[in-house]
């Protein structure tokens, strides 16, 4: 399934202001200057004046004055942004329909939020005073604060399009009868939140959330600091509370390329990572780095073992159940009609690929009926379910290669056929090890060269020992050390157009 990662436009209007709000109230609060300050707040977003602060140069005549300014910045955690969790299951998706495979979560970084605080009163004693109420304080443990942060921030509008054309699709075929908003109340974890104007018109849809217990700490160094007088007979002392929290930066989104058996639009399917970069491939022709590349390359093979040809070629599938001696070597998306639940696909048209003539003779005149049942066959046709396999009696083929369900499918559902090839000869049924060895041709293409003991095998024309270095039918189909390096590509290729 392809998987993107969106960004959250606005952070630092929603999540980091909310944040700010409210973490501010809960320190000042606690510190005894909640009820009393006049509060003047600035940030790269400008100011926000609060409590009917007066200005900078206002003349202090009131004696109960007290005044802050409040100045704030966030940092993320760099050190820490390597174990950042994009792509794995670490969060809750706040929106899911796993009937289709569709989720979206929030990415987080570690992000540290600062607030320069200074107060400003109209004596000295008053700072003082403020001092010794935040020294009693730490006496009783209370060096620092638990708080409880909400906040919301707007669905991107790729998302919401994208969530606004699943459903478009899952009514137009086997629909369940829910309009947008049942569809995203089906969707919510509790967390999607939406409303309308006075006219009724729906508005912007928001992921609302709430963290609890992030642990704030201030600098208690602020208290052996003398304060300051300023000319205008004001005293003032600066200090710095902070919190780390987990801030929101992005989505990530899984979603299905086919819903209800109808494909997504391509904006949504085409990954431009698969684009090749002309420019950086011919650099990369220096001798070191065609070197590197080569290196890199091999790793990457051994890292995907069960990489195979995908039809249609941006179906990322990742197929999670495993076959008892065999593996897929292609996988072909099939798409049913409402009214024809059964025929999925035809071999003899898997355009871009092609079996040899070979193959398509052999299956054409009876192996067909076998490719259908385990074990019966070197080649083995499986019908995969959204992403588990069901059982074979499911599947039926003729001479013309046409695969059909022999009971009607479900249109919500999505189907696959997979084509696997044998890796172990030696559990096939006594039938398929017959046939096969009495059809030279079809066994040369699946055993061209061999290798066993660190010495090279070939099969020779009419299966006759050539020497040391020739393996006769009985080897080919009892050892099993050189089963399990069987070759699988020679009996299907790339159309030539």
């Amino acid at each position: 399934m392809p998987s993107v990662t969106m960004p959250i436009h606005g952070l630092e209007k929603t999540v980091s202001r909310q944040v700010m709000t409210t973490v501010l109230r809960e320190f000042l609060e606690q510190t005894g200057l909640g009820n009393e300050a006049k509060i003047k707040i600035e940030s790269s977003l400008g100011k926000n004046i609060m409590k009917g602060y007066g200005g900078d140069d206002a003349v202090v005549t009131d004696p109960e004055f007290k005044r802050l300014w409040v100045t704030w910045n966030e940092e993320f955690e760099m050190e820490n942004i390597s174990t950042v969790a994009t792509f794995q299951k670490e969060h809750r998706p706040f929106a899911s329909d796993p009937e289709i495979g569709f989720l979206a979560r929030p990415v987080y970084i570690d992000t540290t939020l600062n607030l320069n605080i200074e107060l400003t009163t109209a004596s000295r004693d008053e700072i003082i005073l403020w001092k010794n109420t935040i020294r009693r304080q730490i006496a009783q443990g209370m060096t620092s604060t638990l708080h409880d942060i909400e906040y919301k921030f707007i669905m991107p509008a790729p998302l919401y399009d994208l969530i606004y054309k699943i459903h478009e699709l899952e009514e137009t075929q086997g629909g369940y009868g829910r309009d947008f908003y049942e569809y995203l109340r089906y969707l919510s974890d509790g967390r999607l939140v939406w409303g309308s104007d006075l006219t009724g018109t729906f508005r912007d849809v928001f992921i609302k959330e709430q963290q609890l217990r992030v642990y704030g700490t201030w600098d208690i160094e602020v208290l052996n600091n003398s304060p300051k007088e300023s000319e205008n007979g004001k005293w003032s002392t600066t200090f710095t509370y902070k919190i780390t929290y987990q801030k929101p930066t992005n989505i990530y989104v899984r979603y299905p390329i086919m819903v209800h058996n109808q494909l997504l639009p391509l904006k949504y399917i085409l990954d431009r990572s698969l684009i090749r970069d002309t420019d950086i491939h011919k650099a990369m022709r220096d001798r070191f780095m065609a070197s590197v590349e080569t290196f890199e390359n091999q790793i990457i093979t051994r890292l995907n073992t069960h990489k195979y040809p995908r039809i249609p070629w941006f179906d990322k599938v990742d197929v999670r159940d495993r076959i008892p001696d065999y593996k897929i070597i292609a996988s072909f998306l099939c798409s049913i009609r409402p009214d024809d639940l059964r025929t999925l696909m035809t071999l003899d048209d898997i355009d871009p690929l092609t079996f040899n003539d070979v193959i398509k003779t052999w299956l054409a005149s009876g192996e067909h009926q076998y490719i259908t049942k385990h074990y019966e066959s070197v080649l083995y046709v499986k019908l995969l379910e959204d992403d588990r396999f069901i059982e074979d009696s499911i599947l039926s083929i003729d001479n013309t290669l046409l695969i059909e369900a022999t009971k009607d499918l479900n249109i919500r559902k999505t189907y696959r056929i997979c084509l696997c090839v044998a890796t172990d000869f030696c559990v096939l049924s006594l039938g398929a090890r017959d046939r096969l060895s009495q059809n030279d041709p079809v066994m040369s293409n699946f055993f061209e060269e061999r290798y066993r003991d660190n010495e090279r095998y070939t099969i020779g024309e009419g299966w006759h020992r050539r020497g040391n270095n020739t393996l006769t039918k009985a080897d080919v189909l009892c050892a099993r050390s050189v089963m399990k390096t069987v070759q699988t590509l020679s009996i299907f290729s790339y159309k030539l157009d």
